[in-house]
């Protein structure tokens, strides 16, 4: 529904229209997104917290000093120091609240330097993003689509290879993007002790680099995880607002959103048909109507007409 109020008003000129707007969309939410994940993980859905948790290339208690190193906080030395004796490095013996007298990476990749600690993190983040993107693309070919197994096996089977590794590596650089962003900037002077709380805008500089990583993705995908990202922002924020008493809590506001979104999406099904993705077009025209539903709605915008019936715009 966002998507389609967007490309409607960018239609009519009440906005700006330009070729990355999927990927600057990407990386405002998952500047948000992130900065909720390390701040606030309570805010976000609780599938989602374990989904990041697993695909973030560092161990949890790593993830949680660096949210309380930025946010002032003393660490957890114990849990740290567990992990470090499984790297075999050093434990720390300093004050909780002393992290900042550490050279900036000490915390996250003691015994690294930063870029083979960012060339760990990806290739660890392959090895778990593949297990996530091979059933995504795999299933549904077979199970929609297996006569092009038959037909063009040679095609089907490298498109789908194609779409599994260039997913993959896009969710492994968002992840180890976040991450070593932080340590990178803490590097840089980005940290409590200097600028108080305004280090905590670091995880949010963190989520915009790790969004630029939908350039990997094709065009027709990037809008869909940057729309995806962005309703859990908004989740996020929306209930962080709420606990804080700036917003109203009342039971029942995800059903309003939704027929709001329905609402948009069936106004744009009929009067504006080729502003659909085809994939969305088609699956309304099979639940919903023929294809000459337009036949007693005629628009008074000239800059709609001819566009009833075509469902060819690609996004």
């Amino acid at each position: 529904a966002l998507e389609l109020q967007y490309r409607m008003a960018a239609r009519r000129g009440y906005v700006p229209c330009f070729e990355d707007a999927d990927t600057l969309l990407m990386s405002l939410a998952s500047a948000s997104m992130i900065h909720s994940w390390l701040f606030s993980p309570s805010s976000l859905d609780p599938s989602y917290v374990k989904f990041l948790s697993i695909q973030v290339p560092v161990p949890l208690p790593i993830v949680d000093a660096l949210a309380r190193m930025q946010a002032g906080l003393p660490i957890d030395i114990v849990a740290l120091n567990k992990i470090r004796a499984e790297m075999k490095v050093p434990l720390l013996t300093i004050d909780p609240l002393g992290y900042d007298k550490l050279p900036p990476g000490e915390i996250v990749h003691p015994g690294q330097t930063f870029l083979r600690f960012f060339t760990v993190s990806f290739l660890s983040g392959v090895k778990k993003a593949l297990p996530v993107y091979l059933p995504v693309f795999t299933l549904p070919v077979l199970l929609f689509y297996p006569l092009s197994l038959v037909k063009a096996p040679v095609k089907t089977l490298s498109r789908t290879l194609s779409g599994v590794l260039r997913s993959t590596v896009f969710l492994a650089l968002y992840c180890a993007t976040g991450v070593s962003t932080i340590t990178l900037l803490r590097q840089f002077g980005v940290t409590y002790t200097n600028l108080g709380r305004f280090a905590h805008i670091s995880p949010a500089i963190a989520g915009f680099m790790s969004g630029l990583a939908t350039l990997i993705e094709k065009k027709s995908r990037r809008i869909e995880l940057a729309l995806y990202v962005l309703g859990k922002a908004i989740e996020g924020r929306t209930l962080q607002l709420s606990r804080a008493g700036m917003l109203p809590n009342f039971e029942g506001a995800d059903i309003l959103v939704f027929m709001g979104s329905l609402s948009v999406i069936m106004h744009a099904y009929v009067r504006h048909a080729n502003m659909l993705r085809p994939s969305y077009h088609s699956v309304l025209c099979r639940f919903f109507d023929a294809d000459n539903r337009h036949v007693f709605i005629k628009s008074n915008d000239p800059a709609e007409k001819g566009e009833h019936n075509t469902g060819t715009d690609k996004s």
